[in-house]
């Protein structure tokens, strides 16, 4: 090509691509099934060619009610600040004043997705909220997934996954329709994903967790889009658990800390419970303090990198309106045929809910 008109191609084609970059202010009022899109999102945009920020409002385990009531006892006492979780440092009104919000989003607690009585009058009033304090903002609801087949809470309710996927499904659906916003399709790509892919993930017998112990090999993992199972490290005081706060200052590399330190520590008022105190009262001589044991441990519902990514895909169609084709972003622990198929799985999922009456 003659050089002479390629410099004027290229500059056109640059004023193209700046033209349709898109930025977007995302503010998400949720829980840890929003925290887990904050992972590959920005990756995700940027490599398309858009830019985005994103802030949360999320409590884990936050229901749409406890959002609700907690906006109303800061309304009550401007003083009482919820978020973050564990460092209160604003209320929900102020987050929403922060900058002005392109985008804020909703969801119900993943275990109170599937009761449809528990969305309302709740998302109702956070969206009136919404309009007060962030009024040029777009409201959306996210729709959570269904828990893997093994979680306990499923036998619990009497259900399965895909009852539970129905039932969260039909909650959302009647929820957004009724506030007439969008959803975000998270639900229906990962169930979408679940059932597609080439190498489906394979229940396995619950009770064969019962007679494993450490090391044993644990129910394989392929093809799982959550965290799944994990042998774990426990630490006991005296034969008495330690919660996580006290392991995080008494286990240091995955050793205890000398015993003189541990001895300190315990005289901190509060640091022990009753029941600790005790135990170390009564430690027979030779006994040690600290002692360690191992245990399955399981999360069977927070999405694991895959199911992360996939999220971020279904998110950056529908905030960015554009193909989920354009995303060049792959996870280091995907391989680019798993991650071909999550973005022709998240463009689907998409264009289904698109085409939806």
């Amino acid at each position: 090509m003659n050089k002479h008109l390629l410099a004027p191609l290229l500059a056109c084609l640059t004023l193209a691509l700046s033209l349709s970059a898109k930025e977007i202010r995302l503010l998400t009022i949720g829980n840890s099934f929003a925290d887990s899109v904050f992972v590959y999102l920005p990756q995700v945009v940027a490599s398309a060619g858009d830019a985005i920020v994103m802030e949360r409002a999320n409590i884990g385990g936050c229901s749409l009610e406890k959002h609700w009531t907690l906006a109303e006892k800061s309304a009550q006492n401007p003083e009482f600040k919820a978020y973050p979780q564990g460092k209160p440092q604003y209320s929900l009104q102020e987050r929403l004043r922060q900058q002005p919000w392109d985008v804020v989003t909703i969801q119900q607690a993943s275990h109170l997705s599937w009761k449809p009585e528990s969305y309302q009058p709740f998302a109702s009033n956070l969206q009136q909220l919404v309009r007060e304090c962030a009024p040029k903002a777009e409201l959306l609801i996210q729709q959570t997934w269904a828990y893997r087949f093994d979680d306990n809470r499923l036998d619990q309710w009497k259900i399965d996954q895909q009852t539970m996927y129905r039932k969260l499904t039909a909650a959302y659906d009647h929820t957004a329709a009724e506030l007439q916003i969008r959803v975000i399709p998270t639900g229906d790509a990962i169930q979408l994903a679940r059932e597609t892919q080439p190498t489906p993930y394979v229940n396995y017998d619950k009770a064969i967790l019962k007679t494993l112990t450490y090391p044993d090999k644990l129910p394989a993992e392929t093809g799982s889009f959550v965290n799944g199972n994990r042998w774990e490290r426990t630490w006991s005081l005296c034969g008495v658990p330690l919660s996580r706060n006290q392991t995080r200052e008494l286990i240091r590399k995955g050793q205890p800390i000398p015993e003189s330190d541990l001895l300190k520590l315990a005289e901190r008022p509060n640091f022990l419970s009753a029941k600790q105190r005790d135990a170390l009262a009564k430690r027979q001589p030779g006994q040690p303090i600290l002692a360690s044991s191992w245990r399955i441990g399981s999360d069977r519902f927070h999405l694991n990198r895959r199911g992360q990514y996939l999220q971020a895909l279904v998110w950056y169609g529908l905030l960015f309106d554009k193909p989920v084709a354009s995303v060049t972003f792959k996870p280091n622990e995907l391989s680019q045929d798993d991650a071909d198929f999550l973005k022709r799985v998240a463009q689907q999922a998409l264009d289904l809910r698109r085409r939806r009456p």
